[in-house]
């Protein structure tokens, strides 16, 4: 029994520690990130806030039931009593205009909830690649750091054979001591961008300890459909649903017929030489003479007027923004592919060249280094470039509504 336990035990430490091995990938990081619960909260509330406006604008108003007693002196006692039950009818078709703006204004809520957590999509993108580049920085310095302590390791050799100089022995020393506060840097870098990735996605975050994906963002879509693309954004979206939606409030408040209150009801008249019993019918409507609805009208057609500049204003704005965010995804793309494939594998065949002819005698232990630190700033210049691409791309797909490869 103590044997099956210890094995049940040592498989849930592997699992643990499998689990605490593994690698969050972009699509996990971004499921992870809009499934937590405050999220799902936020997206409830605001969309039950617009529902409730829309049931207001649903509901017929209520009916009304009156009773009225009137008794008058030295009358022979008569006494009048009469209950009434009344409602409002809508003969102007103005709640009809009401329920369709409260359908688009339900519309635009849910537009702005998707517009939010696109917004949150967005952050929680840029900051795991920020994440992911200082990942790919600290392995590169790691790299750097192994490569010297390679060449450390052989000069000691050589040194216990009386082969190298205490100034190349020393100062390749130097270097490392040099790459290893470096490396420490780059560690502290990446747990602090990690530290901030774990904010928007929570404790499951825990889970993981490395960041999968290429910085380098893939092909774009061409220049002349941003625009079309643009309309897909949920933001302006929300702001076209709010101009037509204020829209038809202004006309429900223009139209200028009152409502007309019907009551059905009963009256009983009594005194001493006996009783009576009738039905009453009335009919009211408030007489539209000074209060002609011009305040409800003003103050729709004001915020139609405010949703339809600010939309025009914000599509301006993204569309230029997104003409230069494409220019900037495709030269920084560019760069990257055309550094990359030149300087960074230039800079290997140069380290393998300086160490051939640093073992002839040929150079000296600066050129060397000098050799490995040229290879480590071109990776490091390839990782900016790359990564300046990806910001570029991720607030392109932003503005496009995802359409942006």
């Amino acid at each position: 029994m103590y044997r099956a336990t210890g094995v049940i035990g040592l498989l849930l430490l592997a699992a643990t520690v499998s689990a605490q091995q593994a690698t969050l990938t972009e699509e996990a990081a971004i499921r992870i990130g809009l499934s937590r619960n405050a999220v799902e909260l936020r997206t409830e509330g605001s969309l039950m806030q617009a529902q409730g406006d829309r049931l207001d604008a649903l509901a017929r108003p209520n009916p009304e039931l009156s009773y009225e007693r009137e008794s008058l002196d030295n009358a022979d006692d008569e006494v009048a009593q009469k209950l009434t039950l009344s409602q409002r009818f809508d003969v102007s078709g103005r709640r009809a205009l009401h329920i369709q703006a409260g359908d688009r204004h339900l519309e635009a809520a849910r537009h702005e909830a998707e517009a939010w957590r696109a917004e949150l999509a967005k952050r929680i993108r840029e900051r795991y690649f920020t994440v992911l580049y200082q990942q790919k920085r600290r392995d590169a310095y790691a790299h750097m750091q192994s490569r010297i302590q390679l060449l450390n390791q052989a000069l000691e050799r050589r040194r216990a054979e009386g082969d190298v100089s205490a100034y190349d022995f020393q100062r390749a020393r130097t270097e490392h001591a040099a790459l290893d506060a470096e490396v420490g840097n780059a560690r502290v870098d990446f747990q602090a961008e990690w530290q901030q990735l774990g904010a928007l996605l929570g404790g499951e975050v825990q889970a993981y300890d490395a960041l999968a994906g290429d910085l380098l963002p893939g092909q774009l879509i061409p220049r002349e459909r941003l625009a079309e693309a643009l309309d897909r954004h949920p933001l302006l979206r929300r702001l076209r649903e709010q101009g037509d939606g204020y829209a038809l409030q202004g006309r429900a408040e223009s139209r200028t017929l009152p409502d007309l209150t019907l009551g059905l009801g009963l009256k009983r008249e009594s005194s001493n030489q006996g009783s009576d019993h009738g039905l009453v019918l009335t009919a009211s409507m408030p007489l539209p003479i000074f209060d002609k609805r011009q305040g409800n009208q003003a103050r729709f057609h004001g915020r139609e007027m405010l949703a339809r500049s600010e939309y025009q204003l914000e599509r301006d704005a993204a569309l230029a923004r997104m003409q230069g965010l494409w220019t900037q995804v495709t030269q920084y793309r560019s760069s990257a592919r055309t550094f990359h494939d030149e300087a960074v594998a230039g800079a290997a065949d140069l380290i393998e060249i300086a160490q051939a002819y640093y073992r002839a005698g040929e150079i000296g232990i600066l050129e060397l280094l000098d050799a490995h630190r040229g290879a480590l700033a071109a990776e490091l210049t390839a990782l900016e470039l790359e990564y300046k691409a990806r910001l570029a791309h991720i607030e392109l797909d932003y503005l496009t509504g995802g359409a942006a490869q």
